[in-house]
């Protein structure tokens, strides 16, 4: 027969026994958990590299982050999930969450310099719908498509369509799933030439819609133009509401596309901020090649650049990218410093 000493002897080991076990196990999962942060951060870090590596070389590839759910949201320019924040900075990136996405270098040329930014996209379908005849509507249809990447290269894709016309209740899409390039040469120019008019589309589930008219209608993403380069973007969102954004450039319309107001603002001041220091590096380039020039009519066309990169770069310290007024003049800066820039090229100078 057991003794007391010996019947608690026995319960003391079960206990302690399931005390050392509780400890492994909680010591096991934590290392686990651990382990699998370590692997998350390493998977952003890399992201971080290859999309330097891509802002750097232009050359395009796909990123697999193993799961939609990496990164929870983009607050430009933080990535930010539940390990850690990165921040993509230097580098300006228009990027939507994914578990596989492609990653391109865009760019917006002035002839004199050059806005270089990155896509970092997973797979997207984008439908346009111009609305009447106008050359501005599909010209701008045309111009947003040029500021999103040609994924022929790449996996994950972005592909486009127009659409679409209705019957009754049914609805029909068409002219989808094309590549940008072959989109831009050959699907928008047929349309537009042989007339085609399309209506309104109703939401559809993996689709993002961008309605372009000469005057507001009803629409959740709508561009509405001033002029070629000029107008305003409306969009009806369930969680921010209805908003109205100024754009300048196509560049803006995209931005608001993929990310809405902090895109929209975090793309602007970049862009406005890399273009100031542009302008000041090329007015000084420009007046020591003006003192250095042979040719009298270069003489004078450097001082006409330098001027005009001057009154540029005194519109982006003084403006305000949501003023129509300020931007209608920055335009005018921009379109005369890249037009006496060609005169430049062209005199050889």
């Amino acid at each position: 027969m057991l003794s007391v000493m010996q019947i608690f002897k026995i319960i003391f080991g079960v206990i302690l026994s399931a005390f050392i076990l509780t400890i492994l196990l909680r010591f096991s999962l934590s290392y686990e958990e651990i382990g699998e942060s370590s692997r998350e951060v390493e998977i952003l870090m890399g992201l971080k590299k290859t999309i330097e590596d891509v802002y750097t070389t232009g050359i395009s590839t796909d990123f697999d982050l193993g799961s939609e759910d990496l990164v929870n949201f983009y607050s430009p320019p933080n990535l930010v999930t539940s390990v850690t924040d990165v921040n993509l900075d230097p580098v300006p990136t228009l990027f939507v969450p994914g578990e596989r996405i492609s990653i391109h270098r865009g760019e917006y040329d002035l002839g004199w310099w050059k806005f270089y930014f990155v896509h970092a996209l997973p797979e997207m379908r984008i439908i346009f719908v111009p609305l009447g005849t106008s050359e501005t509507v599909w010209k701008i249809a045309e111009n947003i498509t040029k500021y999103l990447p040609s994924t022929e290269n790449t996996d994950a894709k972005v592909r486009f369509g127009v659409g679409c016309n209705e019957t009754g209740e049914t609805q029909t899409y068409l002219f989808l799933n094309w590549e940008r390039d072959y989109f831009i040469r050959t699907v928008l120019t047929y349309l537009f030439v042989e007339g085609y008019e399309f209506v309104q589309c109703k939401p559809i589930e993996g689709y993002r819609i961008i309605t372009i008219s000469e005057t507001p209608v009803d629409a959740d993403f709508q561009v509405v133009p001033i002029d070629d380069d000029m107008g305003y973007v409306y969009v009806r969102d369930i969680q921010e509401g209805s908003k109205t954004y100024l754009y300048k450039n196509p560049l803006d319309i995209v931005s608001i596309l993929l990310g809405g107001s902090k895109l929209y603002d975090y793309e602007n001041e970049r862009f406005l901020k890399e273009l100031s220091i542009a302008s000041s590096l090329a007015s000084r380039e420009s007046s020591l090649l003006r003192i250095k020039a042979r040719n009298p009519d270069c003489n004078i066309i450097y001082s006409r650049f330098t001027q005009v990169l001057g009154s540029l770069k005194s519109e982006i310290e003084e403006g305000n990218y949501r003023n129509e007024d300020d931007m209608k003049e920055l335009n005018k800066r921009i379109r005369e410093s890249s037009g006496i820039y060609q005169e430049l090229e062209e005199m050889g100078c």
